[in-house]
């Protein structure tokens, strides 16, 4: 059985569910999301929480399956989450003359290329400019997978490089700084 499919999903009271076919209808505070259960799992609802049990006893010993329970009730309560509070994430530009600027839903990057980048952000994503220097901005989003793939996009076009730490850095990520050449004596 797998440990973290077994685990119940608590509830807050300001979250409604509703099951339709192979759906899980998520309604929040925020927004309303739409998770794709498997046919092979069932919803047992109580009173604060829910939980997901496996129909067949016997395919739910094997691995893959185990992989998919737990990953279903994780992608589950990042739903939950996501739509009761909102998931959030900081960038910073550091570097020489890294620059970013937000216009609407788009956002153009100067990243000391010999031409500027350009990202469209989705609806579900707000975004907001905390400092002007080095550039640093404040990502918010109810569904976690749009936001970390924006923010992963973004974070392509100049990851950190190992030696001074130059590009586009998470706030909370710890870039490990390599050792550059020494000198001869």
């Amino acid at each position: 059985m797998s440990n973290i499919g077994k685990k119940p999903l608590y509830l807050s009271k300001k979250i409604q569910l509703s099951h339709y076919k192979n759906f899980l209808i998520i309604k929040g505070g925020f927004r309303v999301l739409k998770v794709k259960i498997n046919l092979l799992l069932n919803l047992m609802y109580e009173k604060d929480s829910i939980s997901l049990k496996p129909l067949n006893l016997k395919l739910a010993n094997t691995n893959k399956f185990k992989a998919l329970w737990g990953s279903l009730r994780i992608l589950l309560e990042n739903s939950i989450y996501g739509v009761y509070k909102l998931h959030f994430s900081k960038v910073k530009f550091v570097g020489v003359g890294y620059k970013a600027l937000l216009k609407k839903n788009l956002l153009i990057f100067r990243l000391g290329y010999s031409h500027k980048l350009f990202q469209t952000l989705p609806k579900e994503l707000t975004i907001k400019k905390i400092k002007k220097r080095p550039p640093t901005f404040f990502f918010k989003s109810f569904d976690l997978d749009i936001l970390q793939k924006s923010v992963f996009l973004m974070r392509s076009f100049k990851k950190p490089e190992p030696y001074k730490g130059k590009g586009i850095v998470l706030l909370n990520e710890y870039i490990k700084l390599k050792e550059g050449k020494k000198s001869r004596k």
